[in-house]
């Protein structure tokens, strides 16, 4: 009786397959590198990666990743016209895993308040400095102003 070789697999074993990015202000971007290993004595293949949505772009290795060795999905999680709480995730398939695993961001996007938003503009105004080409724009107006004034009261 022969003893049958198993065929030597791939696996894959991610080292979290979880990530809260805590709290960021809408419109931010977050880059997480999910980590994994390939504990399986065969070269592993990663074969797809995909964001449940549009706001959520993976990365992966497009070459084997021998056994031992290590690698990465890199995802870029883009919060524009995003608010409060954010799960989103990535289907990973690949050869070393009979079923596909999903890795999952989650945190909470948070927008600004308009009264932020004024304090920002003011603070903004504050920065502008003598040669910034706003500033600059501010005094011009201001001149073209005042000599149409001036103009216009001595033609009285």
């Amino acid at each position: 009786k022969k003893k049958k070789r198993a065929k030597a697999r791939a696996k894959i074993q991610f080292y979290e397959t979880a990530v809260d990015f805590g709290e960021i202000m809408q419109g931010d971007t977050v880059d997480f590198k999910f980590i994994f290993k390939n504990v399986g004595k065969a070269p592993l293949e990663i074969l797809q990666a995909i964001g449940t949505c549009g706001c959520t772009r993976p990365s992966f290795p497009f070459i084997p990743i021998e056994p031992g060795e290590e690698g990465y999905i890199g995802v870029k999680y883009i919060s524009k016209g995003k608010e409060g709480f954010q799960d989103p995730s990535i289907n990973v398939e690949s050869n070393g895993s009979a079923q596909s695993i999903d890795l999952i961001m989650k945190g909470f996007v948070k927008v600004p308040e308009k009264e932020e938003a004024k304090d920002s503009i003011k603070s903004n105004e504050k920065k502008k400095g003598k040669g910034s080409p706003e500033s600059l724009l501010d005094k011009m107006v201001k001149d073209t102003i005042t000599t149409a004034i001036d103009s216009s009261e001595q033609k009285q």
